[in-house]
């Protein structure tokens, strides 16, 4: 049946972005980069003023890197790492290793294989390691596997595990060492 009315209009479907529940959630995204250097800043109250600060807990330089979001978190996995620790907003000590692993939900940089940190301040000492976690909320270094210190008047180890000072001046095998 053929005729000269109007067909029946469509109505407009709404955008496929409003009507899926992915709409709103973050991408995940990889992405592989050679030379680069990053920072991670930590907010800390300050124990003058009594305020929050932002303060730089790392820095970090790396020959290649692999760095991802997923599900909103940022994820990162470095090799052949240099870098800083910060304390108080002044670099304690530096490092090198063969990889490190930045965790910004757990705000740690964990530092792998060949690692060596090295205190910036008097009295100088070297820390080896094969693995060490960087805790800036506890400012505290926690190192295992074969750890030794190196110092002007003695050396420490090899030890199964230790808990050393940003500054390498402070050295414990229990956490609870570090508690005021």
């Amino acid at each position: 049946m053929g005729g000269c009315g109007k067909s029946p209009a469509k109505k407009p479907e709404p955008a496929a972005e409003n009507n899926a529940p992915e709409a709103n959630k973050p991408r995940d995204i990889a992405v592989a980069t050679g030379p680069a250097t990053n920072s991670r800043t930590i907010t800390v109250v300050d124990p003058k003023t009594h305020e929050s600060v932002r303060r730089t807990a790392w820095e970090i330089s790396w020959q290649q890197a692999q760095l991802a979001i997923v599900n909103g978190q940022q994820y990162g996995a470095m090799f052949k790492v240099t870098g800083s620790a910060y304390e108080e907003g002044a670099v304690a000590s530096s490092f090198s290793s063969d990889r490190a692993e930045a965790d910004k939900a757990e705000n740690r940089l964990i530092l792998e294989g060949h690692v060596t940190i090295r205190s910036q301040q008097a009295p100088k000492a070297t820390m080896t390691a094969k693995r060490v976690e960087w805790l800036p909320e506890l400012k505290v270094f926690k190192a295992t596997g074969g750890v030794t210190i190196e110092g002007d008047q003695a050396v420490i180890g090899p030890m199964d595990s230790l808990y050393v000072s940003p500054k390498l001046h402070k050295i414990g095998s229990s956490l609870d060492y570090f508690k005021p």
